[in-house]
């Protein structure tokens, strides 16, 4: 899936995957290069089971999440 980030700076941030009972399922940094007020990245989740996800991302001091819902 792709997610977009709004108000993202170029620089590192780390994202996780938590499932419904609070378990970090995934967990990952990556690096945005370009200097822009919208960014986004491509979220492989072919591996997740069928179920409700939330989605956390942090860079430095922001933080943004997401519910994801895996069919």
């Amino acid at each position: 899936i792709t997610v977009g980030l709004n108000g993202a700076k170029a620089g590192d941030f780390q994202y996780q995957i938590i499932d419904g009972n609070g378990r970090i399922v995934l967990s990952k940094k990556a690096t945005i290069t370009a200097a822009a007020e919208q960014h986004s990245f491509q979220l492989n989740i072919a591996g997740l089971h069928t179920g409700v996800y939330w989605l956390s991302i942090t860079q430095k001091n922001k933080r943004w999440g997401q519910q994801l819902i895996v069919q």
